[in-house]
């Protein structure tokens, strides 16, 4: 392209002119397919090293980029989530949750999903609102705004929309007793 613009100006014949075209186009649709071949593997840490995940061959097709299937492939080697059970936030399986804390500042449960490697990525933060509203309404746990010991509104066991939770300082995760 840089090519074509510096010459434009100058004297090329009609076939000079055809083939800069020529490989112009040529180049749009093989660089974006060499790119795509060179990045077959995603890298991620799984809490005790890297591991490596192969998405096989790929043909790049401008409808379908790279990172969609970076993010497939994520999705179905279970490292990247777009729903949690609320039951993993309180289980042992990851312990997130202290057993000698009475609460959880959600802040620092979201931020946990994006600093371990041991934990699978979070597509977006109303995965977390999504699951602690669910835990709410089962009872796993209840959800408070305050400081962490006094709150100014509590729910739990109670229907809660992900509007109504914030991922912030102010607002906590409750054990239920």
């Amino acid at each position: 392209q840089n090519i074509n613009e510096e010459y434009r100006s100058k004297a090329l014949t009609d076939e000079q002119k055809r083939d800069l075209q020529n490989k112009i186009k040529n180049a749009e649709v093989e660089v974006p397919q060499i790119i795509a071949s060179t990045y077959r593997h995603i890298i991620i840490g799984d809490g005790k090293g890297l591991k490596s995940y192969d998405m096989g061959a790929f043909i790049y097709v401008p409808s379908n980029p790279l990172s969609n299937l970076v993010w497939q492939t994520l999705k179905d080697n279970e490292k990247l989530l777009e729903k949690l059970d609320p039951n993993l936030l309180v289980s042992k399986k990851w312990s997130l949750w202290p057993k000698s804390k009475e609460t959880i500042e959600t802040k620092k449960l979201w931020e946990y999903f994006t600093q371990y490697t041991n934990l699978p990525i979070l597509a977006n933060d109303n995965v977390l609102k999504a699951s602690i509203c669910q835990g709410i309404q089962r009872g796993l746990f209840g959800y408070g705004l305050g400081n962490g010991k006094t709150f100014d509104t509590v729910y739990f066991k109670r229907y809660v929309e992900e509007g109504q939770i914030d991922i912030s300082e102010s607002s906590w995760l409750l054990k239920p007793h």
